[in-house]
């Protein structure tokens, strides 16, 4: 299993160029903030994402390709309004 600073490093880098901001709380869980371009506000992606369900590579790229499709639908469907939280990925 990665350490939590090689998690939100590897997460943040599957975001490049776009600003990503993973952040690892006490409670072992993760919150994940887009940041789109021309956008004054950070997307919430994902809050609340248990870390111990990110524990292979496979589990960390699937994990970062449904935020991406998620952010890239809900962008679509609203160019406006900031992005609510994926509660799909808790368990």
């Amino acid at each position: 299993m990665l350490s939590h600073l090689e998690l939100r490093h590897t997460i943040e880098s599957g975001f490049l160029p776009t600003a990503c901001k993973c952040t690892v709380h006490e409670n072992n869980t993760l919150t994940v903030e887009v940041k789109l371009p021309n956008r004054n506000f950070a997307h919430v992606v994902a809050d609340g994402v248990p870390v111990d369900v990110l524990n292979s590579s496979r589990a960390i790229s699937e994990f970062i390709a449904r935020l991406k499709r998620d952010l890239r639908v809900r962008e679509a469907a609203s160019s406006e309004a900031p992005i609510g939280m994926l509660k799909s990925m808790r368990r």
